[in-house]
């Protein structure tokens, strides 16, 4: 053996070693961009989970606010048959006379069956369908037992009941009290379930997204998509219960039980009432786009391992994009798709801020509420392309008479429209709105319905000076109330609440007057 050499075994250790020490690296390497990857992909399922979590947690709150208003609606109209009924002379006029003194005051809503006067025994007395109601007894119903055994309950919302045309309905009911406070009967408004399913039609929740109205004690009143079959399932046993005895609102993951489809749950009680809504949406869809992502980016870690900072463009591209959506979706959130006009949503954003204003300046802030009248009737004559025409050509109205800097005109909801007026006092703000009403009626559309045979609104003002600790739901409360009134009144009218300030300090501002907008 010559000096220097070894043997060959020696020589040839060394490039396995190395080889392994490289293939070590190199599959360290790539276990590390899988770890990068696939923690980038957790955190696109978390933001697509927490993303559809708070759409559904909106649409939840814009669901129990519509239904919550239309109850109270109804609970005004109970209430104006409790103030008639303590009128002594109520019984001796004629039926035409107490049928106007009872429910003239009735909400005019498309889904309040009737109205009914009980008795402390459940004899029927009076029907805002009939001067002389037939005789029945409605003793047994839920509503009665219920304000017999309880004199706190308030507003009850009854169990599913059958009306006289096969109709589900519910009863929204208050008690009637003697004048030492014992029981004396019930005065209940029926309310048929085609309300709700009108109301959840209107929704988009991909498909197989659903919207479910239940009872607190399990029973389904309401189901999006409709199934008759659903109506009076009793859910009492599923999750949503399970997780509504620990919180009257929260999210889950479950499978359902109706449809056995895996979703995610957003669920809340309506105000004090026994009603829940709960909105679902279908995981397959939520994750659908994360599916797409999480398979691109598995088929290029297979190819393209080495190519990190390919990767990185193609990851920092993703995450752009996302916030590029997100951007868009902020807008939209914040902006009325079919007529340009700021949304709900950001209406309460602004009048929160400028309340606030007005009262560290004790100056007036001026709210008026905006309805289309015989809407329903418009739409269902002409068509729904129609209705939306319309709508649009009111918001149009609306924005260009509330038009100072710091104005806001926002569509309210379906065809309700609000104009929110800084440093407005009551007769500024009633000017605005006759402006209003003048510029709908010069646009001369014709309405099957309206005495003077064209489109009108009707118009409810309201304006304060706020004090330090109020809450801005006074004004909207009262401007709401005042639109009521001029609804009931007659309707093309402008209607000023009580309590709204007639005042305003000199100010630049106001020392010239408002110019209607044709």
């Amino acid at each position: 053996m010559r000096a220097g050499s070894l043997p060959l075994e020696h020589r040839t250790t060394r490039t396995p070693l190395s080889t392994g020490w490289l293939t070590a690296i190199g599959l360290v390497v790539a276990l590390g961009f899988c770890a990068i990857c696939a923690k980038v992909l957790w955190d696109v399922r978390r933001a697509a989970s927490a993303q559809a979590s708070q759409a559904m947690a909106n649409l939840v709150a814009a669901i129990e606010a519509d239904i919550a208003r239309n109850i109270e609606l109804f609970d005004l109209s109970l209430q104006g048959v409790i103030d008639g009924l303590k009128l002594s002379e109520i019984k001796s006029v004629t039926p035409d006379i107490r049928q106007r003194v009872l429910f003239g005051r009735a909400a005019a809503a498309k889904y309040m069956e009737s109205i009914l006067v009980i008795d402390h025994g459940g004899n029927l007395v009076f029907d805002s369908r009939s001067l002389h109601p037939a005789a029945e007894n409605f003793a047994d119903r839920d509503y009665f037992l219920a304000h017999l055994r309880n004199a706190d309950l308030g507003l009850y919302v009854s169990r599913l009941q059958v009306n006289r045309s096969f109709e589900y309905v519910i009863g929204i009911s208050r008690r009637l009290s003697k004048p030492d406070g014992s029981f004396a009967g019930v005065v209940v408004g029926t309310l048929r379930l085609a309300y709700f399913r009108e109301l959840f039609e209107r929704l988009t929740l991909g498909t197989a997204g659903t919207l479910t109205l239940l009872r607190t004690d399990g029973t389904v009143l309401m189901r999006f998509p409709f199934h008759a079959d659903d109506v009076g399932r009793d859910l009492s046993q599923s999750e949503l219960f399970r997780q509504f005895a620990r919180a009257p609102s929260g999210s889950f993951h479950t499978v359902a039980v109706i449809d056995h489809v895996s979703r995610l749950f957003t669920y809340s009680q309506i105000g004090n009432h026994p009603l829940i809504v709960s909105v679902g949406l279908s995981t397959k869809e939520i994750y659908a786009a994360w599916r797409e992502e999480a398979l691109v980016i598995a088929l290029m870690m297979l190819g393209l391992c080495g190519v990190a900072f390919a990767l990185a463009m193609s990851l920092r591209r993703e995450f752009q994009r996302r916030l590029g959506a997100e951007r868009e979706l902020a807008i939209m959130a914040r902006t009325d798709s079919l007529t340009g006009l700021p949304n709900r949503r950001y209406f309460d954003e602004v009048i929160d801020r400028e309340w606030r204003r007005a009262a560290r300046h004790e100056r007036p802030i001026a709210l008026l509420m905006i309805d289309a009248d015989w809407f329903k009737v418009y739409n269902d004559t002409y068509g729904h392309q129609a209705g939306d025409k319309l709508l649009t050509m009111i918001a149009a109205c609306v924005s260009d008479n509330a038009r100072r800097p710091g104005d806001l005109s926002v569509r309210y909801g379906g065809e309700e429209f609000a104009a929110l007026l800084p440093g407005t006092d009551l007769a500024g703000a009633t000017e605005v709105a006759n402006c209003i009403r003048a510029s709908v009626a010069d646009l001369n559309i014709t309405h099957p319905t309206n005495a003077n045979g064209v489109q009108t609104v009707s118009v409810g003002v309201a304006s304060l000076v706020p004090a330090v600790g109020d809450h801005h739901r006074i004004l909207v409360s009262l401007a709401d109330m005042a639109l009521y009134q001029a609804k009931n009144s007659g309707r093309n009218r402008t209607v000023c609440a009580e309590n709204s300030a007639t005042g305003l300090p000199a100010g630049p501002e106001r020392t010239d007057r408002h110019k209607c907008v044709a």
